[in-house]
């Protein structure tokens, strides 16, 4: 697991945290901003995900520092197609 994780300060901490409950590399598919992956931390640990406050915000920082997204763009309503 730890090969597949990027070097990091909290990697250990993800990789424990996150191996609860499933593989912790399902991380490295999405890229998610910072605030998606605290709506996503939220929601682990409304799950059962075990971990302290102090945790929780080392984990956010691992996971918004490596596994970066970008904010969905905004959708101009007079010129956007209509698949957009």
């Amino acid at each position: 697991m730890r090969a597949a994780m990027p070097e990091g300060e909290a990697r250990d901490l993800t990789i424990r945290v996150c191996a609860q409950c499933h593989e912790p590399q399902r991380a490295s598919s999405l890229g998610l901003t910072r605030e998606g992956w605290d709506s996503v931390l939220t929601k682990m640990a409304g799950l059962g995900a075990q971990m302290k406050d102090v945790e929780y915000g080392q984990v956010l920082d691992y996971l918004s520092t490596n596994f970066k997204g970008e904010a969905p763009k905004p959708i101009n309503m007079n010129s956007a197609s209509s698949i957009d």
